[in-house]
């Protein structure tokens, strides 16, 4: 993998681990921008966002999936990257994986409360034959019929996000699936207000 990728992916990281919760994905792999010129910072409430009208969707899946597990809950996010993904990323590294696509986390089951147990999934789309490194985990990732709406801004802004989501979800005569992914489009920073995430809320 470029390395610009890897060290991108490790300053996110880096990021989560320290802010302990933050729900939120690994940002993608081919519209990466680092440390360009110009790249505008958040000085004002970091809930100054904008956010695409939520829209009923199919989120595209993968044929071939590469992820690891794990049971957690929102306030030992930060542990559970420590270990679940500082392993996939040196294995990225290591074994020169490339991804496909952009890297997701799926959420199933998670409430939104602090301490309530759902299952994490962290990966990205691999091509047909590779073969997943010990502790993880190559499957299907079936497209989600979802509410989707395209955030821009403060990395902190994304959970207030959620709550103009839900209401167009309720609005729109749907019930949530328990399933939620995040992509992350472009990552600039932690305090970047350019930072360009797919928010999908799973719907029956």
């Amino acid at each position: 993998m470029n390395n610009k990728v890897v060290s991108w992916i490790v300053a996110l990281v880096l990021v989560v681990v320290s802010a302990g919760v933050l729900v939120m994905s690994v940002p993608g792999v081919r519209e990466v921008v680092l440390g360009g010129a110009s790249v505008r910072t958040s000085t004002t409430n970091p809930q100054d966002y904008d956010l695409t009208e939520p829209q009923v969707t199919v989120l595209e899946g993968a044929e071939y999936f590469l992820f690891g597990e794990a049971e957690t809950t929102l306030n030992s996010m930060g542990e559970t990257m420590d270990q679940k993904f500082w392993p996939l990323v040196r294995m990225i590294e290591e074994q020169k994986l490339d991804p496909e696509g952009d890297v997701v986390f799926v959420y199933l089951g998670a409430t939104g409360e602090p301490d309530d147990p759902f299952t994490l999934r962290m990966g990205f789309p691999v091509v047909a034959g590779t073969k997943a490194p010990e502790g993880f985990r190559i499957d299907r990732l079936p497209d989600l019929r979802c509410v989707k709406a395209d955030f821009t801004g403060h990395i902190e802004g994304v959970g207030h996000a959620y709550s103009k989501i839900m209401p167009a979800l309720f609005q729109s005569g749907h019930q949530p699936s328990g399933e939620t992914r995040e992509v992350y489009r472009e990552w600039h920073g932690p305090d970047s207000v350019d930072n360009r995430v797919d928010l999908c809320v799973g719907i029956q």
